[in-house]
């Protein structure tokens, strides 16, 4: 639901409502292989739709939609990036991460703490560190006060 009357850069690349891969390259070299989606009005991520050619490199899912660390599973997926939760979650970190970044910032009372970015750096071996980023520029907090 992006205007048309608002350009991206050349270097951004938007998802069809059906999966498709891409391969990221830094001067020529393929580095990592994206598997996206838009959310298309579906609230289920499905793991099953995330396939890529067989190839050793780092394979990245973006999608949209709820989803669990157990479905999740099922493909061989280094990194989901997943969107549809305004609050930062992690679903897994164990091999395989998966994870909500959440908004950069809080929209309502109902979205309290912080809220931000997620930067993730991974080595050439595959090593993987994970950076939250605190973007929101101020931060919804419901305070009980009592009278008495």
């Amino acid at each position: 639901r992006w205007p048309s009357a608002v350009s991206l850069p050349e270097n951004v690349h938007r998802f069809a409502k059906k999966p498709e891969s891409l391969t990221f390259r830094r001067t020529g070299q393929p580095l990592a292989t994206i598997i996206g989606r838009s959310s298309g009005g579906q609230q289920l991520l499905r793991a099953a739709e995330y396939t890529a050619d067989a190839d050793d490199l780092y394979r990245i899912a973006v999608g949209y939609g709820q989803a669990d660390s157990e479905s999740l599973q099922g493909e061989r997926i280094d990194y989901w990036a997943l969107g549809g939760d305004h609050q930062r979650r992690v679903l897994s970190d164990e091999g395989r991460h998966a994870r909500y970044c959440g908004t950069t910032q809080g929209r309502s009372l109902e979205e309290e703490g912080a809220h931000g970015c997620t930067l993730v750096d991974v080595d050439s071996t595959a090593r993987v560190q994970i950076q939250h980023i605190d973007t929101d520029m101020f931060r919804y907090s419901q305070q009980v006060i009592d009278a008495d």
